[in-house]
This record gives C-alpha cells, sequence and structure tokens, in this order.
C-alpha cells in the first residue's frame, strides 16, 4: 500500500491578502517575486498591493519556452527569496519554473525541467489559485509547452511542491464567465 504525501499546508480563508502577508514573514520571505496573469493582475488591483517591479504576469494561457526564458530573464540581477503564484493552473506552472531556477541558480529552460535529483536549496513559496481546481498548487508538477517541437513538457520534483496554498473562494469572483466555466470543466474532466 502507497502512503500519502503531500507536504503543502493548506489555509482555507476569506482573506487571502492577510493570510499571504502573515505568512510571507513566517516563512522569513523578504524578497518574492510574484507570477500572475494579466488578468489577474488588473482584476485583484495586484500593483496597488506589491511593488509593481516584483510582478511578473508576462505568460500565455499556457506557460511556453517563451515564457519560461521571460521569467528567467525577469528574475535576473534581483535577489528574490520566495515565489507567490497568484492566477490559474499556467501561473502556478510557471512558478514553478522559478523555483526549480532559484534552487538551482540555472537559466537553462530544458535543464531546470530535467532536473530530477533532490534539490538542495528548497525555495519557499505561496500559492494562491484563482480558478475551480487545477489543483498545481498542492502537487510538484507543472506543464511547459515547447511549441517549435510541438510537445509539452513537465516540470516535477518534490522540492517544487508549494510550502504553503491559500484558499479564498473570494479570488474566483472576478474570474471571467468563460474562464469560470472552462476551469469548471477541466476540474470535472480531472475527477
Amino acid at each position: 500500500m502507497t502512503a500519502y504525501f503531500n507536504p503543502v499546508k493548506i489555509i482555507k480563508t476569506k482573506d487571502w491578502l492577510y493570510e499571504l502577508t502573515k505568512n510571507i514573514g513566517l516563512l522569513g520571505v523578504t524578497s518574492p517575486i510574484v507570477v500572475t496573469s494579466p488578468g489577474n493582475r488588473e482584476r485583484l488591483s495586484l500593483d496597488s498591493k506589491f511593488d509593481s517591479h516584483i510582478i511578473f504576469s508576462d505568460i500565455n494561457s499556457n506557460p511556453n519556452i517563451r515564457d519560461c526564458i521571460n521569467v528567467v530573464e525577469f528574475c535576473r540581477g534581483k535577489l528574490f527569496n520566495g515565489v507567490i503564484a497568484i492566477g490559474g493552473g499556467s501561473a502556478m506552472d510557471l512558478a514553478k519554473i522559478v523555483m526549480a531556477h532559484l534552487s538551482l541558480n540555472s537559466s537553462d529552460i530544458y535543464e531546470l525541467i530535467d532536473f530530477k535529483r533532490e534539490l538542495q536549496t528548497i525555495t519557499p513559496s505561496i500559492f494562491l489559485p484563482t480558478t475551480h481546481g487545477t489543483a498545481s498548487e498542492v502537487t510538484m508538477w507543472g506543464t511547459i509547452w515547447d511549441m517549435d517541437a510541438k510537445k509539452k513538457l513537465s516540470i516535477s520534483n518534490p522540492g517544487l511542491y508549494p510550502s504553503i496554498a491559500i484558499l479564498d473562494a473570494n479570488l474566483t469572483l472576478s474570474l471571467p464567465l468563460d474562464i469560470s466555466i472552462t476551469t469548471v470543466m477541466d476540474a470535472l474532466s480531472h475527477s
């Protein structure tokens, strides 16, 4: 019989910003990067909650190799010591690339995706889902699309489990109806 293992601390709340602020401090994160989508950045007024220089939102609906290169470039010259992902599966999957980049100090996207050994340094992270059920906030996997090779790649490492998942249903209330419907259907099909 296989034992169930999931190290992610799950916090259910009606005040995501309070829990996020509190837990950033508890994790000892002093310089986080915030990975989100352009839609969430606007809908949740993230520029009024965080310094705009730490928010990366240049992401496609399915993260691809170019998105990975762009987020690693965004990190260059900054001393990020934690990751906050606010969004659907795409933002959370891309945040796992950032976690691997910060943990391994490597900018080679394929090396980050292919790395399977134990991470010697774990990057603290807080994931906040804003859609209905990708569950990327409680897994060690992320999906990246290689559009040139026409392949779907998977980053996977036990060191990529988020430290904390903050679940606040209020984050889904501003979703456009079409995204709300497609993410519900995605959750239902996976279940």
